[in-house]
């Protein structure tokens, strides 16, 4: 029975033309660009404590600064 089913399935799929759309669109391209920045970011977040403390800064600034970018986030966030 499983058989006859995916030959009917093979058949139906064998029938049908070939699409003619795009697989990588804009809005493919959009949302690549989107998570290699996400991806980008995420990375740098493990460091960003070291560079600040480079750049002459101490850990409550680094607090202070990474606090005010989570309360910013949330209240720019589009629901």
């Amino acid at each position: 029975m499983l058989k006859q089913l995916r030959s009917v399935h093979a058949l139906q799929m064998a029938s049908r033309p070939l699409s003619t759309e795009r697989l990588y669109d804009g809005n493919f391209l959009l949302t690549l660009l989107c998570q290699t920045c996400f991806v980008i970011a995420h990375s740098l977040m493990a460091h960003y404590a070291r560079w600040v403390e480079f750049l002459g800064g101490n850990l409550t600034q680094v607090g202070w600064v990474m606090g005010s970018g989570a309360a910013v986030s949330l209240i720019a966030r589009p629901w």
